[in-house]
């Protein structure tokens, strides 16, 4: 590679000269094609080493570390590096290598120039030399501008912005800004070189595929964050036009026709106004009670759209919960009565929207409430497995890095209570409705039924409820999996399920 080929020599252990990395084992020397001459580096008795870049440059390994050598074996940085992601390495222009240090992450090119130092949770390519780089301690992120080697947004956002957004023509990276994500379904532009955003909130803000970016109601923004043509603009009448860098447009009436200028004057459209209208965008999490639950208005989210169609949030202090019509419900209030309840939501005595909400007859004794839970089965831990990218539920000894979350999401009365549960983030779901398939994670949420008893509960698919989870072979060995197989009536011993609180 880039004029060079490296000599290595296999091993016992190895039995071949590249490892699954597409490192070469045990490299001895390096020769120039174009010269024919050698180098030697076995006196550095590296164990693994990366092609040689456009720079001369080679990354060894010795003693389960990384270091930087030309190809004389000179030492350009020293072996104390944990880990290297060599992926640009070989790039004609601008090679580099993202390196570890002391378990976090830094990018250095292919001289040895420090370009980040080793300071960073994470980073991660983004489009047109704009990487996403994550604090180690917040946890949150920033972006480097690899074309100009600096931090032009401190690690001060939620998430990673510039992430690719396929689309017809073109990615979501237009001239250097992206839309983001500002929270609770706002949308707006975010300008990568001066790290600020340069547009109001909307609750679409997307890219076009002619290098535009449209709002909800398909206003069009150029990257500075200017409206180029309004909504009431057709935009198949106007030509897109540059000038000092920013984009504009102009309507083709206002263009040359048999050599002449228009002479009457253009007046712009303007856009009818938008009603201002309040929209409930998220209901809350919690929508099923016991009596003598408080009601949560947790993960209600409510915006206000103005006559221009930028919206904002409100927060949830300032709006008050009403049911028939007069009873206020605060945070915490317990509810009393069972039955479907309506609840309308009010801002400044204003009526925003409506929502129900359903209280059971249940009591906590024999229902499974809202909360995370270890499982066990025959005394056995039910345990999530991860294997390409999937959990799979099995028993062990061992208690789960995390507990499952259950949550109480419907309840039918001829089907009884449906939940979903979730292992770290993810739906356990199951892959078919035949005997003996095992649960696992899914992108799809599972329901379903649980039962509960003095000392245990049953699980069963919620749409056919003749499928209980159960131990498979009705063993309790480590590595028994966690299965679904028909059975009615009272449950066996190894579909007896144990509930444990988190603490």
């Amino acid at each position: 590679m880039n004029g060079y080929i490296i000599f290595g020599k296999t091993s016992k252990e190895a039995g071949t000269l590249v490892d699954t990395n597409g490192y070469i084992l045990s490299p001895k020397k390096i020769m120039a094609i174009k010269t024919g001459k050698t180098y030697s580096i076995e006196s550095i008795k590296g164990s693994a080493c990366t092609t040689v870049s456009v720079k001369d440059t080679l990354w060894i390994r010795k003693n389960n570390k990384w270091g930087l050598v030309n190809v004389s074996g000179k030492t350009i940085l020293p072996f104390e590096y944990e880990d290297i992601n060599v992926s640009s390495w070989e790039e004609k222009t601008k090679p580099y290598a993202l390196v570890k240090k002391n378990g976090k992450w830094g990018m250095v090119d292919a001289t040895g120039k420090v370009l980040l130092a080793c300071n960073y949770k994470s980073i991660s390519w983004g489009e047109d030399g704009y990487y996403n780089i994550q604090d180690y301690t917040t946890g949150k992120y920033g972006i480097f501008n690899f074309n100009t080697s600096k931090i032009t947004t401190p690690c001060s956002l939620p998430g990673a912005i510039n992430t690719k957004e396929f689309l017809e023509e073109g990615w979501g990276n237009i001239g250097g800004t992206v839309p983001i994500n500002v929270g609770n379904s706002l949308n707006a532009l975010f300008d990568m070189d001066i790290g600020q955003q340069v547009t109001s909130t909307y609750l679409v803000m997307k890219p076009s595929s002619r290098g535009l970016f449209y709002n909800t109601y398909n206003d069009y923004f150029g990257a500075d964050g200017r409206i180029v043509f309004n909504r009431a603009e057709d935009d198949t009448n106007y030509t897109l036009v540059v000038k000092d860098g920013k984009v504009g447009s102009i309507n083709i009436s206002r263009l040359k026709i048999n050599g002449k200028l228009p002479t009457t004057t253009y007046v712009k459209p303007k856009p009818e106004p938008i009603n201002a209208k309040f929209y409930i965008v998220a209901y809350p999490e919690n929508r099923m009670y016991l009596i003598g639950d408080g009601f949560d208005v947790k993960g209600l989210i409510v915006h206000y759209q103005d006559e221009n169609g930028v919206r904002s949030i409100i927060d949830n202090s300032k709006l008050k919960f009403y049911t028939s019509g007069t009873v206020e419900l605060t945070q915490g209030r317990a509810f009393t009565t069972s039955g479907v309840k309506t609840v309308e939501v009010r801002y400044k005595d204003k009526k925003v929207d409506t929502f129900d909400v359903r209280v059971l007859k249940e009591t906590k004794s024999s229902i499974v409430t809202n909360g995370e839970y270890y499982m066990k089965i025959l005394g056995k831990y039910i345990y999530p497995v991860m294997a390409n990218g999937t959990y799979w539920l099995e028993l062990s000894d061992k208690k789960p890095e995390k507990p499952f979350a259950i949550k109480l999401v419907n309840y039918i009365e001829d089907r009884g209570p449906a939940y979903t549960i979730h292992y770290n983030g993810r739906a356990i779901g199951q892959p078919s409705s035949k005997n003996g398939a095992q649960l696992q994670s899914a992108a799809l949420t599972h329901t379903w039924r649980i039962n509960k008893y003095t000392s245990f509960c049953t699980i069963r698919d919620y749409g056919n409820q003749k499928l209980l989870v159960n131990a498979s072979g009705e063993k309790s060995a480590n590595g028994t999996k966690v299965i679904v197989w028909s059975h009615t009536g009272s449950a066996p011993e190894h579909g007896k399920v144990v509930f444990i609180p988190a603490k």
